[in-house]
């Protein structure tokens, strides 16, 4: 799926922050406004070029990227327009409808999501004394406070033409719309992780006609299962390959009407879960959360399941029952074969300390440790490349490997409620890190590891290289297993779980002894992880 994100709103109500973190949290790419560059570049808005900005806002829309976050768009260019043609310092209507035809051009073959930014008189002028007055020059023959309100007025040109959008769509035409109102004293992170729900919720929707932000009771269970994403933003992938029938909720406690839907499904299980079903930026609430983990624990899981940094965060009153159903989540997946992503779990010191260890491995500077007895590697700190795999694997043995462990344990054991996980000795006995380095043409073969033990994987990436592709880290929970060698049969490969967007310092815990994993060829650059068993 291909999807445009645009954020319109008027001068000042913070388009170009909320995009650009939106963009870094959702890891899409990030496109500028055009107008405002160009204004920049020219000394005033005035003599910006039309035609210019229509070229190059549609040069952007070709690119083939599955994911892109554009601070105003045509829909606001469109306004910039206006405003210079109502002034006389532009011609042409028909621009106007090329700009149209543009927009829906690409709704035709992406999905299009607008957020609409909402943010008071007030609270603009505010903003504007800390940065707006320098960022936009005004008119000639204009002055600041004109100007200021004729950029009010072309925000608004712009959310028009958004609301016409949305209100006329085809079948072929789809574009969603979604309102928040930024007229807030609030963090700038709180608004995001908000944006990012509604976003998933919005594209959960069968009717992207009334996709504005929800307020009060949620009217389906596919659309409360969806509000999950406030604490786990990995769901999407899952979501999107259920497809959930319609089923309307009455008001919390009254029950569910299935709407066809038998009572085994996972729809009923996840709304009867429900117990809140309103949505608030300053508090969302922990019961989609336990939907979900209640959902999973009986039904299979698809996908890729994220819990990301910020979940305690986004509930900071109730962190001990946030704590409990995050741990209820990891039991539910981790022991039906499943994996979970913990994000940012490493800290980029022990990150960088056990990339150190591997180098002076690599140099002989770590003493060759016997005892090892794994396969073809007898020592700890030799350094050995799989000649099939192109992996380079070394068991790294030394005391600040040992240290780094006993930190990661300890961060995972906080994260999770699983305060055993944090003792010096874990129940995997083992005492040092085993370091995987992947290069352009690695693979690891799917396979279940042969030491059967109740001990958890958690294996972390260290290193990411900028241009590292492919090679994806997957579980598949149902492949069978030839005894003798411990690999998947060739006819049970298929990658159930996949994990594309492990970046540095994300953790991954599954059951190796249980669960069939392996990581899919690289396509191009590099990447270190590292194993520290609990």
């Amino acid at each position: 799926m291909k999807l445009v994100v645009a954020v319109v709103g008027a001068h000042c109500c913070g388009k170009t922050t909320l995009a650009r973190k939106f963009a870094a949290q959702t890891g899409a790419r990030f496109d500028q406004e055009l107008g405002e560059k160009l204004a920049e570049e020219a000394g005033t808005a005035a003599g910006v070029d039309d035609e210019t900005v229509l070229a190059r806002e549609t040069e952007r829309d070709r690119d083939d990227v599955c994911l892109r976050v554009v601070e105003t768009w045509h829909t606001g260019n469109f306004g910039w327009h206006k405003l210079r043609r109502d002034r006389g310092l532009a011609d042409g209507h028909d621009l106007e409808a090329r700009t149209r035809r543009a927009v829906r051009e690409v709704a035709r073959d992406h999905k299009v999501v607008f957020f609409v930014l909402r943010c008071s008189d007030q609270e603009r002028r505010k903003r504007r004394e800390k940065s707006g007055r320098t960022r936009l020059p005004p008119f000639d023959n204009m002055d600041e406070e004109e100007m200021f309100e004729a950029t009010f007025r072309v925000g608004e040109v712009a959310i028009e033409e958004v609301r016409q959008l949305v209100e006329t769509q085809t079948a072929e035409n789809r574009a969603g719309m979604i309102v928040v109102d930024v007229s807030t004293d609030g963090e700038i992170e709180d608004i995001v992780d908000i944006m990012h729900a509604e976003l998933l919720k919005a594209l959960a929707r069968d009717d992207f006609v009334d996709a504005e932000r929800l307020s009060g009771s949620m009217r389906s269970a596919r659309v409360a299962l969806e509000s999950a994403i406030d604490a786990v933003p990995g769901l999407r992938e899952l979501l999107a390959r259920h497809k959930f029938p319609a089923v309307q909720r009455r008001i919390p406690g009254s029950g569910v009407v299935p709407d066809g839907a038998s009572e085994s499904t996972i729809v009923k299980e996840v709304a009867d879960a429900l117990c809140v079903t309103s949505t608030s930026t300053s508090s969302p609430p922990l019961a989609p959360l336990r939907a979900f983990v209640d959902a999973v624990s009986c039904k299979d899981l698809e996908g890729a399941f994220y819990i990301p940094e910020t979940l305690r965060r986004i509930c900071p009153t109730k962190k001990e029952q946030t704590t409990s159903l995050v741990r209820r989540a990891l039991d539910a997946t981790v022991d039906h074969g499943f994996a979970v992503v913990y994000r940012g779990l490493v800290s980029t010191a022990a990150c960088d300390a056990i990339v150190g260890e591997l180098e002076a491995a690599r140099r002989g500077e770590l003493e060759k440790i016997t005892g090892l007895n794994r396969h073809k590697w007898k020592n700890f700190n030799e350094p050995k490349t799989c000649s099939n795999a192109k992996i380079e694997l070394t068991f790294v043995k030394s005391a600040v490997a040992r240290q780094r462990r006993v930190e990661v344990h300890a961060a995972l054991a906080k994260r999770t409620g699983r305060e055993e996980w944090a003792r010096p000795n874990p129940p995997s006995k083992e005492d040092h890190v085993t370091v995987f380095a992947y290069v352009e043409g690695a693979e690891l073969r799917p396979h279940r590891d042969k030491d059967i033990s109740d001990a958890k994987a958690l294996t972390a990436v260290v290193v990411v290289g900028d241009e590292f592709e492919e090679g994806a880290f997957y579980v598949n929970k149902d492949a069978e297993v030839d005894p003798s060698t411990g690999h998947a049969t060739a006819e049970s490969r298929a990658r159930r779980q996949r994990f594309p967007d492990l970046r540095r310092g994300d953790a991954v815990v599954f059951c190796n002894d249980k669960t069939v994993h392996g990581v899919e060829r690289v396509a191009k650059g590099r990447r270190i992880s590292a194993s520290f068993r609990v």
